[in-house]
């Protein structure tokens, strides 16, 4: 999550709640708990941090449907800044690609968040 936030130069506090939510929500970590792992994912990245290869490990421990719950939680913090951007979409659809989903399941999360409200 933190790799598509970092997309664009500063992440803004609208992503990181997103990304707190989504953790809370989708993975059942508390408060403290996806604090933390906020603030750490979202203040340092290092260098050598493969989003692509962290993508295809859970995709291997998890199931079709959670890695749909990803990618929408991935544009959905794309789109907290106040739209997605071409650099976002195409580092999400790189992950897509490594966690195994269809192209149509990739342009139904980008639907949901790129749809006017």
């Amino acid at each position: 999550m933190a790799v598509v936030a970092r997309t664009n130069p500063q992440v803004t506090d609208a992503e990181r709640d997103v990304i707190l939510d989504t953790l809370q929500q989708n993975w059942r970590l508390n408060a403290e708990q996806a604090g933390f792992l906020v603030e750490v994912a979202t203040s340092q990245q290092p260098s050598d941090l493969d989003g692509f290869r962290l993508a295809d490990g859970f995709a291997q421990v998890s199931d079709y449907d959670e890695r749909g719950q990803l990618v929408d939680a991935l544009f959905a913090i794309a789109a907290a800044d106040g739209g997605v951007n071409n650099d976002e979409i195409e580092t999400i659809r790189g992950l897509a690609n490594a966690l195994v989903l269809t192209h149509e399941r990739f342009i139904e999360a980008k639907l949901k968040a790129t749809r006017p409200q």
